[in-house]
């Protein structure tokens, strides 16, 4: 059931296509660090942590609805609801599938923080894809820190998930 349909009496706060931000092409507060052009700065999109960092581009997922993908082995399905205009991602298992850290952001942003990790594409996309598992050698020379960082970060998603 919509928002509308669930909600009639909702009141709008504003008109007029939103906040201006997301129409600009102002990137953050700080601007990028890192310029990746694989696709637009503010294309938003569903950055999986585990168990190998992975993006998928909303537009991708808006047009196939669900993507299934192998990551670092493990067989995972990203799957895009409509209505919500949200996706998740999943590791597939023999008993189901089960959720996984993943967060959704802009391009630029996740291009910060995880410079030349793997953009998923459709394989009917006309440009010639790198080895869907393959990252770039400046992503693969991350330093121990960073890594420990995100392990902290994925750890912490974990028990937030276990507690609800």
């Amino acid at each position: 059931m919509a928002w509308r349909e669930s909600h009639p009496d909702t009141l709008v706060l504003a008109t007029g296509g939103g906040d201006p931000y997301y129409l600009s092409s102002q990137t953050g507060i700080l601007g990028t660090k890192r310029a990746d052009k694989r696709l637009a700065p503010k294309e938003i999109v569903l950055g999986v942590l585990q168990p190998a960092a992975k993006v998928y581009a909303f537009g991708d997922l808006e047009r196939l609805g669900q993507v299934r993908d192998t990551l670092a082995g493990q067989q995972v399905e990203i799957v895009y609801d409509e209505r919500s205009r949200t996706a998740r991602a999943f590791r597939l298992t023999g008993q189901g599938r089960e959720p996984l850290p993943a967060t959704t952001v802009f391009w630029f942003a996740w291009v910060d923080f995880f410079p030349g990790a793997p953009l998923w594409r459709p394989a009917s996309d006309a440009a010639p894809q790198p080895a869907r598992e393959r990252a770039s050698p400046e992503y693969q020379r991350r330093p121990a820190a960073e890594a420990a960082q995100r392990a902290s970060a994925v750890a912490g998603w974990k028990a937030r998930q276990a507690n609800q």
